[in-house]
């Protein structure tokens, strides 16, 4: 994870691999670790249309 600067402001680029992304984003909301509860929360904030609500990534 990284910040980028363009030309209209800061990105914020997250890279992962994995084979099914849907099954990582829910383990992710899933946990009460504090490493995913806090990039849970960094991510909510920074992207406001990634929803990690249970109900949106049923599936």
């Amino acid at each position: 994870m990284w910040v980028q600067r363009t030309p209209i402001g800061q990105s914020m680029i997250v890279y992962w691999e994995t084979e099914d992304p849907r099954r990582t984003l829910r383990q992710i909301a899933d946990s009460q670790e504090a490493f995913d509860t806090q990039f849970k929360q960094l991510i909510e904030s920074a992207a406001p249309a990634m929803n990690l609500s249970k109900e949106q990534l049923v599936g």
